[in-house]
């Protein structure tokens, strides 16, 4: 029911319970192409379904957890979430999907890195320590070497 449907329907009811006149719920069904059952529930006080629910959230009591790990650099949502699963059970946290909601909603988000281009932090090493090799040879011995 459109409100200006409501609100003549509910002057109506005013009127006649105003004047103790019983109410022809067939008649007004008719009137507003409605069934004649919504009509008297209407009638005794139903006043539609609420817009929004206010029912919490099952991570309401992991959002401290959850802000403390995505304070964290080079952190990630995802990350946060296996933490979760992990730590307490995929029955408790949910779908990785309403977790991704419940963040959006909430406005939480990974923090920044501090590091300028948004790369990693080097690592630094000691000269000979570590090597890098892009791909391996065998000689003819069988034996592999760094090229």
């Amino acid at each position: 029911m459109d409100e200006s449907q409501k609100a003549s329907l509910q002057a109506e009811f005013r009127i006649m319970d105003y004047t103790n006149t019983k109410p022809n719920y067939a008649e007004l069904a008719r009137k507003y192409n409605k069934d004649y059952r919504t009509i008297k529930k209407y009638h005794e006080g139903y006043e539609g379904k609420p817009r929004t629910r206010s029912k919490p959230s099952r991570l309401d009591i992991y959002r401290e957890v959850i802000e403390e790990k995505l304070s964290i650099p080079r952190t990630t949502r995802k990350g946060v979430y296996e933490f979760l699963v992990d730590r307490y059970g995929i029955e408790k946290v949910g779908s990785y999907s309403n977790f991704k909601a419940y963040c959006k909603k909430n406005s939480l988000s990974p923090a920044k890195s501090n590091t300028p281009g948004g790369g990693s932090t080097r690592y630094e090493t000691e000269p000979a320590d570590m090597a890098q090799c892009d791909w391996l040879c065998k000689d003819s011995h069988n034996q592999s070497y760094a090229k």
